[in-house]
């Protein structure tokens, strides 16, 4: 068998080349394409959510004061920090020792809550998950979060 004429054998590399190169830059160009619609519709969808947080948040703050039973939470604003204060653990309840004579000193004190003492919904670690069941977030949603950052989710219950 003879050899394929060398005017040939280049005729036929030269075209697989030029198709190969054809195909190559029509599909990075269908990529790149791909690529800058998928990046518009998230720069969109990334304005759009800093837009509504930024109305969550307005409204929020707004409405804090009309939803019952939030009245006293602390707000967090530049001028006003929020403190963290760990909650304090619940004390045992006092324990009389067992006489047949009764005696003053030995009578239960009321276990009265102490001004240190606060409720969980105070604690501003956990008030700003309180205000988002409020808000209207789902309750999944909210422990998820409150698990992500390293806090017990049983606290909404």
């Amino acid at each position: 068998i003879e050899p394929i004429h060398q005017k040939r054998l280049i005729a036929f590399i030269n075209h697989f080349l030029t198709t190969t190169v054809t195909f190559l830059n029509t599909f990075s160009h269908s990529v790149e394409t791909r690529l800058e619609k998928c990046e518009g519709q998230l720069q969109k969808m990334d304005a759009a959510l800093c837009i509504l947080e930024a109305k969550v948040t307005t409204y929020d703050l707004l409405q804090l004061n009309s939803i019952a039973g939030l009245e006293d939470v602390l707000v967090a604003t530049p001028e006003n920090p929020p403190k963290v204060t760990p909650p304090s653990p619940p004390s045992p309840p006092p324990v009389a020792p067992v006489t047949d004579v009764p005696s003053s000193a030995s009578e239960p004190q009321p276990n009265n809550a102490t001004p240190t003492q606060t409720k969980i919904s105070r604690d501003p670690q956990y008030s700003r998950f309180f205000r988002m069941v409020t808000v209207g977030v789902p309750l999944q949603a909210v422990k998820q979060k409150m698990h992500m950052e390293g806090l017990d989710p049983g606290v909404l219950e």
